[in-house]
């Protein structure tokens, strides 16, 4: 009797079981869906308030670096109110490495052998010409070829990490590497931007060490083309961008890939790990470290070019410290631009309105001039100019 009971409430039993099974699918095809209709409405309300773009497919997914800049590509960046102005456009080109070069340039030019700039946009030359660059004008006057490995919102780490694949083909004489104190912090971040992933450091028993791209950013940059197309180009038209079918074929892939990434364990672990202490000061010794270290098998020279973001700004202290270690090493030399840049001015308005790009606050030629001027001057009175350059080096 107390079996026949017992299979009798078994079927009640399991149907309640399923319902609840259901009920918790339902909710979670619920959840789900909220947050792919979500990301897809940010995705398009960040698209559609971006003022600041490129043109032309010039950026790709690197799996070292996070993200560099593309081979043998012509596009233009839109500066903040460039959508209006089309004299706020600035034409760009790369060479077969992916490095900018002036538009007149042939793109099989001579490289190598001579200066490598690394660093942001401040080396890259957002807002100026390839030619206006720091790296071009202080290559020109030392009489040396030279290849711009400045990527926009790159950071010491990034910067380090794309010279590390590049030198051996390179084999530069001297490495620049024009440094904003930013660059620490952006070097904390595993992200650059919402979507676009890159290396870190953060520290391991007190030691620096080093964390690749948590995600790659193979779609983002596989979307490119169709983000221009919807949204970049639609604007460059005067059209304000809509939400449409074909916008939202264009966005679900990014926002079933946040879905993916926002429960994968990596996100998860990285959510509740406690945060890294990272000092300025350890920061700096590892950049500066790591950079001689590609440097000295091919006999190349580094220098670490400070540059100020605004006026008043001086280098960080646990720079300095870091820089001061190497007082003695001949392989380095530090260069601070910032006595030269504040010389002819007094506030930041007039910092501003003689260096920096309307807007944007990007180094503009007259700044590049003097980075490169400054630099030169250095290198001139260097004890090792002989080996790092050329006898033009000496006449100019």
């Amino acid at each position: 009797m107390r079996r026949s009971e017992s299979q009798r409430q078994n079927p009640h039993r399991s149907r309640r079981q399923l319902a609840l099974a259901l009920a918790y699918v339902i909710a979670a095809l619920a959840s789900a869906g909220i947050f792919l209709a979500w990301r897809v409405y940010v995705h398009h309300a960040t698209l559609v308030s971006r003022e600041f773009f490129f043109i032309g497919g010039i950026h790709q997914a690197d799996d070292t670096a996070g993200f560099r800049m593309a081979p043998h590509r012509t596009g233009f960046a839109v500066l903040q109110g460039g959508v209006q102005d089309p004299a706020r456009r600035i034409p760009l080109r790369t060479d077969a490495r992916g490095f900018r070069i002036p538009l007149a340039s042939d793109a099989s030019r001579p490289s190598g052998a001579g200066l490598a700039g690394i660093g942001c946009s401040c080396t890259f030359g957002h807002g100026v010409t390839a030619e206006s660059t720091w790296v071009e004008v202080a290559g020109g006057r030392l009489g040396l070829p030279v290849d711009n490995l400045g990527v926009c919102a790159y950071s010491t780490v990034t910067s380090v990490e794309l010279l590390r694949r590049s030198i051996a083909a390179l084999r530069p004489r001297l490495v620049v590497y024009a440094f904003g104190n930013f660059h620490l912090e952006r070097s904390r971040r595993p992200w650059s931007d919402v979507a676009v992933f890159q290396p870190s450091l953060t520290t391991d028993h007190g030691e620096p060490r080093l964390l690749p791209p948590r995600f790659d950013n193979h779609l983002i940059f596989a979307l490119s083309p169709g983000i221009e197309r919807e949204y970049y180009q639609e604007k460059l038209e005067g059209r304000t961008p809509h939400f449409d079918l074909e916008k939202l074929r264009l966005l679900w892939p990014l926002a079933c890939q946040d879905l993916g990434r926002t429960l994968h364990p990596a996100t998860w672990r990285a959510r509740f790990a406690p945060p890294a202490v990272l000092s300025d000061t350890t920061l700096a010794r590892w950049a500066i470290g790591e950079l001689l270290r590609l440097a000295r098998p091919y006999g190349t020279r580094v220098v670490l070019l400070y540059f100020p973001a605004f006026y008043g700004e001086t280098p960080l202290p646990g720079l300095l410290q870091a820089v001061h270690e190497h007082a003695n090493d001949a392989d380095f030399l530090f260069v601070d631009t910032a006595p030269g840049l504040f010389a002819p001015v007094h506030n930041q308005d007039q910092y501003a309105a003689r260096f920096q790009v309307p807007r944007d606050g990007h180094p503009n030629a007259a700044m590049h001039q003097e980075m490169a001027r400054v630099l030169v001057a250095a290198l001139t009175a260097a004890p090792w100019l002989a080996e790092a350059g050329s006898e033009t080096i000496r006449r100019k």
